[in-house]
C-alpha cells in the first residue's frame, strides 16, 4: 500500500519538482502551497508524514508544527 505523505511548499517549482520524486519512488502525494491550505487538508486527512517548508509566507514551518 502507497504512503500518503503531505507537502508544504510555498514555491511552486520546488512543490512540483518534490511532488514528482515522491510520486516516482511510490508514495501519494497532497499538496498544499499555503498553511491555511494544509490544515483545510490534515481536517480530513491523516497522510503518513508532512514535509513542511520552514519559511512560509504567512507563518512559520516550524511554529505550524507545535
Amino acid at each position: 500500500m502507497k504512503k500518503t505523505l503531505l507537502l508544504i511548499e510555498d514555491n511552486n517549482d520546488i512543490l512540483n519538482a518534490n511532488r514528482t520524486m515522491l510520486e516516482l519512488n511510490d508514495y501519494n502525494v497532497l499538496t498544499a502551497d499555503t498553511l491555511q491550505k494544509a490544515w483545510n487538508i490534515l481536517d480530513n486527512t491523516t497522510p503518513s508524514a508532512v514535509i513542511i517548508d520552514v519559511i512560509m509566507p504567512h507563518g512559520s514551518g516550524i511554529d505550524s508544527c507545535s
